[in-house]
């Protein structure tokens, strides 16, 4: 398959590169750390539902734990448009080869579905809904909740991705949309719009309507469809970066050098390709 091809080269580039080679120790320090961070976040997954009976007793800790999960996905999708980066592909070393362009852009829009953000989330919600969930409600509906959930958490992924590529550059729309996130939170501080208690009443309605599945799936559906046409759209070089373009149109006539001759000329033209050379 060609994307076993894809991923061989970008595993080739990533580990032949210099700063790969000088940051050994830094990434065996980083994956220590990163070990005992997952310990941690299972502990608390394992211990989850008596946490939440300790910190709000008399309560059910499914209506908590499901009230804080919208808290969960705005909050993942404000840090992924902060800090994500973007999935990227050189295409032009692949765009002369008898290559399907759909292969291209289904690999560079599907690459951050191995994110290691995405599966972050497993180790506290999955002991949940086996701990909680599914006693409740049944083996297979804590499958479909926990599903459910982590399509969820793919679509944001998606979703976050489409919103760098549209919004990087735009810093008044990016304040805007962490405005508007604060906005709900104080207005459900406030009890004035209760999101803890939709997203609460959205996944009891997903337990005891095993179907409702069908919409987080179309949702999926529709974030990852906005990456590919919107990279369909700058699918060859000139269209991704427009502004080379118009770079190498300013230099097309100087009449100064133009008014010189043949001498004129080859200086023009020395011009354009210095200016065109991707260090200059």
């Amino acid at each position: 398959m060609i994307y076993k091809w894809f991923i061989r080269h970008q595993w080739k580039e990533m580990i032949r590169a210099s700063i790969w080679q000088k940051s050994i120790i830094l990434n065996i320090v980083l994956g220590l750390v990163m070990g005992i961070l997952l310990l941690n976040f299972l502990v608390i997954g394992l211990f989850i539902d008596k946490i939440l009976l300790d910190t709000f007793p008399g309560e059910d800790p499914y209506t908590i734990f499901c009230g804080a999960l919208v808290y969960y996905l705005g909050f993942e999708l404000f840090m992924r448009f902060m800090l994500q980066n973007l999935p990227v592909l050189n295409i032009e070393t692949y765009l002369h080869l008898p290559i399907k362009k759909s292969a291209i852009l289904h690999y560079v829009s599907g690459k951050s579905i191995v994110a290691f953000g995405n599966y972050l989330p497993l180790l506290i919600v999955a002991p949940f809904a086996f701990k909680v969930v599914a006693p409740a409600y049944g083996t297979g509906i804590g499958w479909v909740w926990l599903l459910s959930f982590m399509i969820l958490v793919f679509a944001n992924n998606f979703l976050a991705t489409y919103l760098k590529r549209q919004l990087t550059g735009k810093a008044s729309i990016v304040g805007m949309v962490g405005v508007l996130l604060i906005a709900l939170v104080l207005l459900d501080y406030f009890e004035i719009l209760s999101l803890s208690g939709a997203s609460a009443w959205a996944f009891t309605f997903l337990v005891k309507n095993p179907w409702t599945i069908a919409l987080p799936v179309v949702w999926i559906i529709f974030t990852y469809s906005l990456n590919y046409l919107y990279l369909k759209g700058k699918l060859y070089p000139d269209e991704v970066i427009p502004s080379r373009k118009s770079g190498v149109d300013s230099l097309q006539r100087i009449q100064f050098l133009e008014s010189r001759g043949i001498t004129g000329q080859m200086i023009l033209l020395d011009l354009r390709l210095i200016w065109r050379h991707k260090r200059t």
